[in-house]
């Protein structure tokens, strides 16, 4: 059965036992988990990915059969999920899931998937599709903050965090906490503070990098990836803002190709566009098709699903795709 992820306060937690978050929005899915599900579990929370389980099915199996003295209900999220746990559901469904509540967590799911067509089609299960934030949203987001912290700051500063926010709330809400760090020990925080406190260093790297990789220019990215040991955390970090600048220059295209024109493109393009930014993208719309940023927009979400199931790796998975290197893993 599917639901929108607003109507998710209606579900029974007592009824409905077993649901499936699919989509590009991560930080949704960890807002809705918050509000709707942890406060109901108290500590009683088990994280597991799909490997561990496929490895080892009993621990799923162990969980669901065992009663604890100490606690009635227990919350199971199992991430990063594929294909290969669909034959995995038809065990767990001959289970008596009566104190145990199941949250499948994936990326995008295409719709021909069996996973995707079982949680549609069964009124037992709960399927809810998380989908990217625009930039409205990511606006409303912002205005609350600003509004219930009493923070006035320029359009320009409000464009500007909203571009940096790359339409994700988990970024958002980042760079809103450490807005609001920094002003809790002052009576006012200007303009200038702001920029300073969302333009960090890595920031900055990161989307230089990302830039030149849309650039095609190698010996830039060759030199960012050599410069530094990157985390797991910078690897997403990278694929995010791949893909937020992919979806950008997807949208300029579409523009540029019904005006004619890349100065028409770029100059109706909303929200609107950095001046610094602008000679960037007019390189990269003269190197692009829209045929070439949909498939790598397609690559990229299946790079960042590989890099999630193979962390410990994520750095050769993530150097490999950048720098074209054949390789194990595309």
């Amino acid at each position: 059965m599917i639901i929108k992820s607003f109507k998710l306060n209606k579900i029974n937690l007592s009824k409905q036992k077993i649901f499936l978050f699919y989509g590009e929005n991560d930080g949704l899915k960890q807002e809705v988990i918050e509000k709707k599900f942890l406060n109901n579990f108290n500590d009683n929370v088990f994280k597991y990915s799909e490997n561990e389980i496929i490895k080892n099915i009993d621990i799923l199996i162990d969980h669901i059969k065992t009663k604890s003295f100490f606690y009635n209900n227990k919350l199971l999220i199992i991430n990063n999920i594929s294909e290969k746990f669909y034959k995995i559901l038809s065990e767990i469904n001959k289970l008596n899931l009566s104190d145990v509540n199941i949250i499948l967590i994936s990326g995008p799911i295409e719709k021909k998937s069996k996973i995707r067509q079982l949680f549609e089609k069964d009124k037992n299960f709960i399927c809810v599709p998380f989908y990217e934030d625009n930039s409205q949203t990511i606006r409303t987001i912002l205005s609350e903050f600003l509004y219930k912290n009493k923070i006035s700051l320029s359009q320009e500063i409000i464009n500007m965090i909203i571009e940096k926010s790359k339409n994700d709330r988990l970024n958002i809400k980042n760079e809103l906490l450490k807005i609001q760090a920094f002003k809790s020990n002052k009576s006012k925080i200007n303009n200038d503070e702001i920029v300073k406190l969302i333009n960090n260093f890595k920031n900055y790297q990161i989307d230089e990098m990302v830039d030149n990789y849309l650039n095609k220019n190698r010996k830039k990215i060759e030199f960012f990836l050599n410069e530094d040991i990157l985390s797991l955390e910078d690897n997403i970090k990278i694929i995010k803002t791949i893909l937020y600048k992919l979806k950008r220059l997807k949208k300029l295209l579409l523009l540029k190709n019904k005006n004619d024109s890349i100065e028409i493109a770029i100059s109706s393009y909303k929200p609107q566009i950095f001046w610094k930014d602008k000679d960037i993208l007019k390189t990269q719309l003269k190197i692009w098709s829209i045929n070439d940023v949909k498939m790598l927009i397609k690559k990229v979400f299946d790079l960042e699903l590989l890099i999630k199931k193979n962390s410990e790796i994520s750095n050769v998975i993530l150097n490999n795709f950048i720098l074209e290197k054949p390789n194990n893993y595309f």
